[in-house]
């Protein structure tokens, strides 16, 4: 059975600068990975170029055995919330909709069908009382789950979740963490890219330690070690309450 993610020697350079260096991995379907590494190590410039949204200098990435192309519509993406315009006249429900859009094709626009599904997803994430709110008025744990929402409206079998944690309180952490398990146990993919180490090691089943090049990648138990983090980020002590050994 082919890989959900193959990365083949991705390498990515700005104006002559290797942000990514040959990286290369693989991982199979029904499993939460947690990208890891210190600021500027190029993970959200990972999951970005997996995705075709910023070009790569050399390599190749597959998704089960195809091209991006063939799969696309089963891919969600959730990006930084600094990403966002938060500003723009739009609701929660009609943002949640456009996770609809990849299987409806050319032309077609929402219908009873997708209003349905984007409240059943809003429903699933305690968003659906906030359904007509602009945006901008949710706080940052409301903001982070209606993008979980857009991604569960869209079906996908592979998700690329960007910080969904940051910012968030408690109760949406503990939301978030047990719709990637679900959505793991139906045997789909999620590479989420996360800064709080002791989670990563008790919650994820793998863990991709980068820092522009691949400095390991498999069972989060076995790579979120003091000493394999604390090369990754170069320095000298970890705290103990940190990570454990």
């Amino acid at each position: 059975m082919s890989a959900a993610v193959e990365v083949r020697d991705l390498t990515v350079a700005y104006e002559g600068n290797i942000v990514l260096d040959r990286v290369t991995f693989s991982v199979g379907e029904g499993a939460l990975v947690g990208i890891v590494g210190p600021n500027g190590a190029g993970k959200s410039t990972l999951l970005k170029a997996i995705l075709g949204l910023i070009p790569r200098t050399r390599g190749s990435v597959q998704f089960f055995g195809r091209d991006l192309d063939q799969v696309r519509r089963g891919i969600a993406y959730m990006p930084q919330r600094s990403d966002i315009d938060w500003d723009f006249p739009i609701t929660v429900l009609e943002t949640v909709l456009i996770g609809t859009y990849p299987r409806l094709g050319w032309l077609r626009r929402p219908g009873k069908r997708e209003v349905a599904k984007a409240y059943e997803a809003l429903e699933r994430v305690g968003m659906e009382k906030y359904a007509h709110r602009q945006i901008r008025r949710l706080s940052g744990g409301q903001q982070q789950r209606m993008f979980i929402a857009r991604a569960l409206a869209q079906d996908p079998v592979l998700l690329f979740l960007d910080e969904p944690f940051a910012g968030v309180d408690a109760g949406s952490e503990r939301t978030i963490l047990s719709i990637l398990k679900e959505l793991r146990d139906e045997g789909k993919t999620a590479l989420i890219i996360h800064h709080d180490l002791a989670k990563v090691r008790e919650h994820f089943d793998e863990a991709l330690l980068l820092n522009r090049s691949l400095y390991g990648h498999g069972p989060a138990g076995e790579m979120v070690t003091r000493d394999r983090v604390a090369e990754l980020f170069d320095i000298p002590i970890l705290q103990q309450a940190e990570v454990t050994a």
